[in-house]
């Protein structure tokens, strides 16, 4: 073989030994990390991504509930004098998956609900000459519902308050949240009448859920394997050169 040639070859081993070398050498440190998913609802109903367990492990989970509860009547008033509408006491609920204060699951539960009822004007039709033109007025009962779990709860002492299990969101599918808005009982009115109700309750809004996770790592092999064979490359590398020089 010619010197060239081996001068080549050992060079590429040298090289080679150098790259599994640095390769094996190099450490990777654990990264925290986040990923957020949202999804807006549909009818009552929102999913959002589980979370890859192949991305590393999961810390804990962070959901919010940015929703608003619906609720609206409308009044039509043709006359010129003001009128009054009477609406019985009721109230308006949102159930949905939420932390128990014990902790534990994302059960279906009641999550929060709003009192409303009582006495009401009803403005008056407006008249520009001597036309007469209905007025609107609408009554509007919803409301909003934004609140943000941590699967870790919330520490109190030494106790934690509405945890939950993280792992309910690890998989390759969706995790599901459906709502349900409910009444004591129908509106019910006196006086003054609704021309129109918009349906019954029902919510809107978006759920966004965040992962907070540690990065996968890769373990470092140890290097010492490579020594050898980068340092022999080297050397006989070395006296090629230093005999070529010759």
């Amino acid at each position: 073989m010619k010197l060239a040639s081996i001068r080549r070859a050992l060079r590429a081993t040298a090289i080679a030994a150098g790259i599994a070398m640095t390769a094996t050498m190099t450490a990777t440190t654990a990264q925290a990390a986040i990923i957020t998913v949202s999804d807006t609802l549909s009818g009552d109903s929102a999913s959002v991504q589980q979370f890859d367990s192949s991305l590393g492990t999961l810390d804990f989970v962070q959901i919010q509930y940015d929703l608003r509860v619906n609720l609206i009547s409308y009044f039509r008033n043709t006359s010129t004098t003001p009128g009054t509408t009477t609406l019985a006491p009721n109230n308006l609920y949102l159930n949905g998956p939420g932390p128990s204060l014990s902790g534990g699951g994302l059960p279906d539960q009641y999550l929060t609900a709003q009192a409303f009822g009582g006495d009401f004007a009803i403005q008056p039709a407006l008249t520009f000459g001597s036309t007469t033109v209905p007025r609107t007025t609408t009554l509007d009962f919803g409301y909003d519902y934004q609140i943000t779990r941590d699967s870790r709860g919330i520490t109190v002492g030494s106790s934690a308050y509405f945890a939950f299990d993280k792992n309910l969101f690890v998989g390759p599918g969706t995790f599901d949240f459906d709502f349900e808005t409910t009444l004591d009982s129908p509106l019910t009115y006196t006086g003054f009448q609704p021309y129109l109700s918009a349906g019954p309750p029902w919510v809107s809004g978006t759920m966004t859920v965040t992962y907070n996770y540690t990065e996968a790592v890769v373990a470092a092999i140890p290097a010492p394997a490579a020594l050898p064979v980068f340092a022999a490359g080297l050397a006989a590398f070395g006296l090629l050169r230093r005999r070529a020089r010759v």
